[in-house]
């Protein structure tokens, strides 16, 4: 069969933003390939960067462009991804364009939003299937299914129509062996317009850097995180033998310098980690990694850190997320130890690993109190840089269960806000308020904790300022 995987256009509210490959789809192209199928992949968010208001930019091709793809390739099966529920709307979009030119095509949606709303993406987007977890095994069973003209209706993960009904199959389908899985297929993917991008994550520096997923899962209970809709909390990790053969090929064929790790938790299993390290010191593969998506602080010591660095390790994101003991550990469920924290920063500086920090701030129970202490333990921390984001209380998530209950969240302005801004401001958005806390309040300290952060950062290094300073133009 032909299948047509779109990585659909989105809002930024910057008019530089990094596009990543779309892995995802790499994974599901590949393991339809391996089954005889003849598929392509259109990445609709390579394209034009236009401003259509104040702070909002459109990222990606046109539609009409879009349209003349979807015509041409006569797919049998559209599948499109929507990765956050902020891009629902241009995935609906997107629906509508594959319909308007490929009428007899199915079309499947998969990603974050299928998998936490899968009643809302079948009512709203006019798909026939909707995939909830990982897709790799759903879609290969659809397709099979549709093929052979044979019932699709106990595909665990699937969501389709019968008769008027929508019927919802909630079980995940987590079967796969992440090593049976064939590298994602980057030979689909235009790699040189991601490769050639101004700016790296997390990076000032120019790369030659693509991204690479290593694990699945994640057991921690963050409650503002809603990852195990699609993974699970039950971990799983690639051996490193299979990683590090990916490795090779970027190497080898992409000619990569700069690697993303941009797993939920790359340490979880240490003892992996540090045979990855091993095996890339012995191919001598000579490139630096860091890990945009953040690492979990509890998982590292000192041996397993000194092992990154010498791998290449140049830059971790330590998922701190709160420097007050109530909010993370009772809020925000994290198990972490911010002793461990401090400990853990003087080491990344001490070994030379560049540490930056996420955190973040205006979950429930929040007050003026717990937030100055957050604020003053970053300042503490020998940091390169900070995330701050302010708590968005997303689908499917406890914190969003909680907002609900609590009527912490003006549910009218939720919906037009998470369906019509840019998916990336979101995160600087104040959606709850509680009855110490207005959504203006928490927006004031998220600019105060930039400003006092960067202020003491300016102190003990006059030229950073003219590092930030050029970045911020480079992405305006």
């Amino acid at each position: 069969m032909r299948i047509l995987l779109i990585n659909p256009p989105f809002l930024s509210n910057i008019n530089f933003e990094h596009i990543s490959p779309p892995i995802g789809l790499g994974y599901l192209a590949s393991v339809l390939l391996n089954a005889g199928h003849q598929v392509s992949i259109l990445d609709a968010a390579l394209g034009v960067r236009r401003r259509i208001s104040k702070n909002r930019h459109y990222i990606g091709m046109d539609w009409e462009d879009i349209g003349k793809y979807v015509k041409q390739s006569k797919p049998h099966i559209a599948g499109i991804s929507c990765p956050f529920t902020s891009r629902f709307e241009y995935a609906k979009r997107t629906v509508e364009i594959v319909r308007r030119n490929a009428p007899s095509a199915k079309i499947v949606m998969g990603g974050v939003h299928p998998s936490v709303a899968p009643e809302q993406v079948m009512k709203e987007s006019g798909v026939d299937f909707a995939i909830a977890g990982e897709g790799e095994n759903v879609l290969l069973n659809l397709v099979s299914a549709l093929d052979k003209k044979e019932d699709y209706e106990n595909i665990r993960g699937l969501s389709f129509r019968k008769d008027k009904d929508v019927v919802i199959n909630r079980e995940l389908d987590l079967s796969m062996d992440l090593d049976s899985i064939p590298h994602p297929a980057r030979d689909l993917m235009d790699m040189e317009s991601y490769i050639e991008q101004p700016v790296a994550r997390w990076s000032w520096k120019k790369n030659r850097q693509t991204s690479v997923f290593t694990s699945r899962g994640c057991p921690q209970k963050c409650t503002f995180c809603a990852v195990h809709h699609i993974n699970s909390r039950k971990w799983r990790g690639r051996s490193a033998q299979n990683v590090v053969e990916e490795l090779e090929i970027l190497k080898r064929e992409y000619h990569i310098d700069s690697i993303a790790f941009e797993d939920d938790n790359l340490t979880a299993d240490r003892k992996r980690m540090r045979e990855i390290c091993r095996l890339i010191l012995e191919k001598d593969l000579k490139f630096t990694w860091c890990t945009p998506n953040g690492v979990a602080i509890d998982t590292l010591d000192r041996e397993l850190l000194k092992l990154m660095k010498e791998s290449g390790c140049a830059m971790l994101n330590l998922a701190v997320e709160s420097g007050d003991e109530h909010i993370l550990r009772d809020v925000m469920q994290k198990r972490l130890i911010l002793d461990h924290v401090r400990e853990i920063a003087y080491m990344c500086r001490e070994l030379g690993i560049a540490a930056n920090a996420y955190f973040v701030i205006g979950m429930p129970g929040e007050t003026e109190n717990s937030l100055q202490r957050s604020l003053d333990f970053a300042v503490s921390l020998p940091l390169k840089s900070i995330g701050v984001f302010i708590a968005t209380p997303f689908p499917g998530t406890e914190l969003y269960k909680w907002c609900l209950e609590k009527g912490y969240i003006d549910v009218k302005n939720y919906q037009k806000q998470f369906y019509d801004e840019p998916d990336n401001s979101m995160l600087h958005k104040a959606l709850i308020e509680t009855p110490v806390m207005s959504r203006q309040r928490i927006e004031w300290w998220e600019k105060r904790f930039n400003k006092e952060f960067w202020k003491h950062q300016y102190r003990f290094n006059p030229f950073l300022r003219f590092k930030v300073i050029a970045a911020k133009v480079l992405k305006a």
